[in-house]
C-alpha cells in the first residue's frame, strides 16, 4: 500500500474511533466503552473542519500513481468524506430525535453491544449511564438550535416520541433493558463485587437515566412539538386523505393512496422536463456576443447568493418548477454554490438575450 495513503487511512481510523466511541463498540471496538458522543455543537463544527482537512491531505496524493487497490481505498475515503461534507449542509444533527432513531432506540443498542464479562467492562457500562446526563443536555441544545434556525422534524415522525421514553421510564429498573447485563454477572467476579456492581446499576438507572430521558421527553412536549406546530403552521384537527383522485382513477385503498402520491412526486421531474419544448438548435443559435444590459452584470459570491435566497418570502408563488420558497430556503446551504458558479460561468459571456431555457 502507498505508504501516504496508508497514513492518512490509519490516522482518520483512529479519529473516527476517537470522536465517535459509541461507533466503536458497534464495531466492536471497546478501548472506549466507558466514554460516549461528543453532541455539542460545537463537536460537529470541529468534525467538519476535520473532515475538510483530511479531503485535503488526501487530495495531495497523486491518484494515477496507485495501483487498482489503492486507488479503490481512495475513492472510498474520499467518498465517505465528501459525503460527511455535503450532508453536514442538510444540519441533520439538528433532528437527534425521531420515532426511528434517538436515545430512546440507540442507546439501549449501544449499551447490548458492550462486553460483560470481567469488572472492569461493568464499570463502563456504569460509567456511560452515570454520563448519559450530559449527553441528554446536549441533544435538547440541537433541538433548540433546529427550532430557532427553522430545522424540525415533520409531525409524524415525532407524534410516538413521547410514549416511547414514558415507556422506558414506567419500567421497573430490574426489568429493563439497561439492567439487564447485570443480572447475570459472570461467576468468577465475586459476590460482594456482583452485589456492589448491581447496585450502583439500579442507582445510575434511577437516578441518571430515567430522570435525563424524562428531560428530554417533557422538553419535547412542553418546548419542540409547540413549535413544531407553529413552524409548520399545523392545525391540531388531522386531515386524513380518503381518496386521491389520478385523473382517470380515483383511489380509495390506503396502499393505493400511498403508492399514488409517491408515484406523483417520483415523477414531477421527467412530466416537467417531457413538457418543455426542446430546441431544435444548439446553444450557440442562442448566444450571441453583444454589449448587452446582461454583459454588465458583475461575478457574484456565494455569500451573496445564500443572503438572497434565504431572504425569499415564504408566502411566494412558485415558479414552474413548482418548487414553493420555504425549500428553496431550506436547501439554500447546499444549492448556493452551484447556482454561484451557474451565474458566475453565465454572466461571462456576452448576450444579446437571455435564453428561456436558461431561466
Amino acid at each position: 500500500m502507498d505508504e501516504k495513503l496508508k497514513e492518512i487511512l490509519e490516522e482518520f481510523w483512529a479519529w473516527r474511533l476517537k470522536e465517535a466511541p459509541e461507533f466503536g463498540t458497534m464495531v466492536g471496538e471497546h478501548s472506549r466503552d466507558d466514554l460516549l458522543d461528543d453532541m455539542s455543537l460545537a463537536a460537529y463544527d470541529k468534525r467538519m473542519k476535520c473532515a475538510k482537512d483530511y479531503i485535503a491531505k488526501l487530495e495531495k496524493i497523486d491518484v494515477e500513481k496507485l495501483d487498482e487497490d489503492n486507488k479503490l481505498n481512495y475513492e472510498l475515503l474520499h467518498l465517505e468524506l465528501t459525503t460527511y461534507i455535503n450532508g453536514m449542509a442538510f444540519k441533520c444533527y439538528l433532528f437527534p430525535v425521531n420515532g426511528l432513531e434517538g436515545p430512546q432506540v440507540d442507546f439501549g443498542k449501544t449499551v447490548s453491544w458492550m462486553k460483560n464479562e470481567v469488572p472492569a467492562d461493568f464499570e463502563k457500562i456504569l460509567s456511560r449511564y452515570n454520563k448519559y446526563p450530559k449527553q441528554a443536555d446536549q441533544i435538547i441544545e440541537l433541538m433548540k438550535k433546529g427550532i430557532e434556525t427553522g430545522y424540525v422534524n415533520a409531525k409524524i415522525s415525532m407524534e410516538k416520541v413521547p410514549d416511547m421514553f414514558t415507556k422506558i421510564v414506567e419500567t421497573p429498573v430490574k426489568e429493563s433493558a439497561f439492567y439487564e447485563p447485570f443480572k447475570e454477572m459472570p461467576s468468577p467476579i465475586e459476590e460482594k463485587k456482583r452485589n456492589s456492581m448491581q447496585e450502583r446499576a439500579v442507582k445510575a438507572i434511577n437516578e441518571k437515566l430515567y430522570p435525563a430521558f424524562t428531560k428530554i421527553s417533557n422538553y419535547i412536549k412542553e418546548k419542540a412539538w409547540k413549535s413544531i406546530n407553529n413552524l409548520l403552521g399545523k392545525q391540531t384537527k388531522q386531515t386524513v386523505v380518503n381518496e386521491l383522485n389520478m385523473g382517470e382513477n380515483i383511489l380509495n385503498n390506503p396502499q393505493e393512496i400511498v403508492e399514488g402520491f409517491n408515484e406523483y412526486f417520483s415523477n414531477i421531474g421527467p412530466d416537467l422536463a417531457s413538457k418543455l419544448d426542446m430546441p431544435k438548435c444548439n446553444f450557440e443559435t442562442y448566444v450571441k456576443k453583444s454589449t448587452s444590459e446582461f454583459a454588465a452584470f458583475q461575478p457574484t459570491t456565494v455569500n451573496d447568493i445564500f443572503n438572497l435566497l434565504c431572504g425569499l418570502s415564504s408566502n411566494k408563488a412558485t415558479g414552474i418548477d413548482k418548487i414553493s420558497c420555504k425549500i428553496i430556503k431550506i436547501a439554500a446551504p447546499a444549492i448556493a454554490d452551484s447556482l454561484t458558479h451557474i451565474f458566475n460561468q453565465a454572466s461571462a459571456i456576452n448576450l444579446s438575450s437571455f435564453p428561456d431555457q436558461w431561466k
